[in-house]
């Protein structure tokens, strides 16, 4: 069973990047998820998910990403959905 996304807030971005939008997410009434831009390339539209720089790695890691193929499609698809009404 796939958590259920309660609630979505996108807000456009003026980037000179591929990000598009912010996109917060409340997830089962119960865990807010911010920090997640929505991203439009060539290939479509992804998500870039909240984390940070670490040095020690030299490299970026999520602090916060789906497990399951699924459950991102239904975040992707869900800020899509929004966006594009904006």
């Amino acid at each position: 069973m796939s958590p259920e996304i309660t609630s979505v807030r996108v807000r456009k971005v003026t980037s000179k990047s591929s990000v598009v939008a912010e996109v917060s997410y409340i997830i089962d009434d119960a865990l807010i998820l911010e920090g997640v831009r929505l991203a439009h390339t060539a290939s479509g539209y992804s998500l870039r998910m909240p984390g940070k720089f670490h040095k020690q790695h030299n490299r970026f890691l999520e602090t916060f990403h789906p497990i399951t193929r699924d459950f991102y499609e239904d975040l992707l698809a869900s800020a899509v959905d929004i966006y594009e009404e904006l």
